[in-house]
């Protein structure tokens, strides 16, 4: 007796394809909608401005406040 293997035809659907798609365009709309409002406020952000002298007074007066020695 022969062993009779029936492949299916090939079923050309296209669901495969238009579920890629549903999905590719929901990942973009949610980077669109959350994604970019959080890049642009991260660069609204500036690092703190800093003023350093250009000079800077040390003067030390020994002998005056009881300095424990």
């Amino acid at each position: 007796m022969a062993t009779v293997i029936n492949n299916p035809g090939e079923n050309n659907n296209s669901w495969g394809y238009s579920v890629g798609v549903v999905l590719l365009l929901a990942v973009v709309l949610i980077f669109v909608i959350y994604g970019l409002p959080i890049l642009r406020q991260s660069q609204i952000e500036q690092a703190p401005q800093i003023n350093v002298p250009g000079e800077i007074d040390v003067n030390i007066n020994e002998g005056q406040g009881g300095g424990g020695n």
